[in-house]
């Protein structure tokens, strides 16, 4: 079993103590959460860890949710775009059922996904607008369930991750499944690689778009098939 899954984020995950929601509406350029936005969630530690230390390096928690709506988040959808527009501008004529966002770290009732089935970008089979609490899309997810293997450079040793999908709320639940992530921000019109063992690959200032790509790989199935020491 072998996962690739790029999620292009434009928004702060961010908590306050206060608890108080923002009051905003949608077409105000602003992220509509639920009332109990700062609840916490029940469970998900480990997902709420692995998503601090994805997004820490480049987002600090603050009590406002504001961006750019220029802001192009896939193709032509642009940040806080109303999900009927972003669906139209991805030729995305089916109906998707609305679902929770409830992996731990994310605020409570206020994000939410539609998963649509097809082709894109030539290798992904599954494409996923997540909104918030007004169907504004704030970011994009494709997920791409049977690669090729030769797309994933995976070594032998394990790493700390848990989480391969946070839309999903998808954790490994078996020892061999290998997990990792590659963060990287928009400068310009470039993507630029973070590296945390490399301190000059840190954003400047505040990015306004991420982009995590995600891979689980079983690796008794992947050494068995004799798949194991594909590259990029």
């Amino acid at each position: 079993m072998t996962k690739i899954i790029p999620l292009i984020i434009a928004f702060t995950f961010t908590g306050i103590a206060s608890g108080q929601a923002p009051q905003a509406k949608p077409g105000e350029g602003t992220i509509v959460l639920a009332n109990n936005w700062s609840t916490p969630l029940q469970g998900g530690s480990a997902s709420a860890k692995d998503l601090a230390t994805l997004l820490s390096p480049f987002f600090q928690p603050k009590p406002t949710f504001t961006g750019s709506k220029a802001q192009v988040i896939f193709e032509s959808v642009t940040y806080l775009m109303p999900l009927e527009d972003a669906k139209k501008a991805l030729n995305l004529t089916k109906s998707a059922p609305k679902n929770a966002v409830a992996a731990g770290g994310f605020p409570r009732d206020s994000f939410f996904h539609y998963a649509f089935d097809g082709t894109f970008e030539g290798h992904y089979n599954k494409l996923y607008l997540v909104t918030d609490r007004a169907d504004q899309v704030v970011c994009v997810q494709l997920v791409a369930e049977t690669p090729e293997r030769s797309w994933v450079d995976a070594p032998y040793n394990e790493t700390g991750w848990h989480t391969y999908n946070f839309i999903s709320s998808r954790s490994k639940a078996l020892s061999r499944l290998w997990v990792d992530h590659k963060a990287s921000f928009l400068v310009g019109k470039y993507w630029q690689t973070y590296q945390a063992k490399h301190a000059n690959t840190a954003p400047k200032s505040t990015p306004e778009l991420l982009r995590v790509d995600s891979c689980v790989i079983d690796r008794l199935n992947a050494m068995v098939s004799g798949m194991w020491n594909g590259g990029h």
